[in-house]
């Protein structure tokens, strides 16, 4: 008979959001005893469609200080693309092919992408974070390859770029901008 509050931290739906059945589930299980912290203003949005607008809190993505596991400080002159959620990496593949002098690594997990056959492109999967930011920073540029403006996607990647001082190219979506 206790009232409880829940707290929502990190619930991000991306594309599963957009199904019918999982709002009409989401309209059920979202009570005015359930509080989402969103960190896009893209959740915010979407959120606010289920939930009074008090119980959807604002909490725009930060990140510390990045450890770049031992980097030395050097580029080594490739455009990087990198991350998880919401990648549209066939995009990128087919850019990368039309820039046959331009080197791209690609960091992903395995069941992000098949391997493209793409001479100018190498795949690094599943690597560690300070791996991951190591091969950034030996980066010049960063590409963000999103594929949808839903949820919460890219900040992770955009904030460590800019801490890096790379430049990065990235679609005009919410969830980065």
């Amino acid at each position: 008979g206790m009232r409880r509050l829940v707290f929502l931290i990190n619930f991000f739906l991306h594309d599963l959001g957009q199904h019918r059945w999982v709002q009409a589930l989401l309209r059920v299980l979202l009570t005015e005893d359930v509080r989402v912290v969103a960190q896009a203003s893209g959740d915010v949005d979407y959120f606010r469609k289920f939930l009074p607008v008090e119980n959807v809190l604002y909490v725009p993505y930060c990140q510390g200080p990045l450890d770049l596991g031992g980097y030395d400080g050097a580029q080594r002159g490739f455009s990087f693309a990198g991350g998880w959620t919401n990648r549209d990496y066939d995009a990128l593949f087919r850019c990368a092919a039309r820039l046959p002098n331009v080197e791209f690594v690609v960091v992903a997990n395995r069941s992000a992408i098949a391997e493209p056959r793409i001479a100018n492109v190498t795949l690094l999967f599943d690597l560690e974070p300070h791996e991951f930011h190591r091969v950034m920073a030996e980066s010049f540029l960063v590409v963000l390859p999103l594929r949808a403006d839903v949820g919460s996607s890219g900040q992770m990647v955009a904030l460590a770029a800019m801490q890096l001082s790379k430049a990065v190219i990235a679609p005009n979506v919410r969830a980065i901008s």
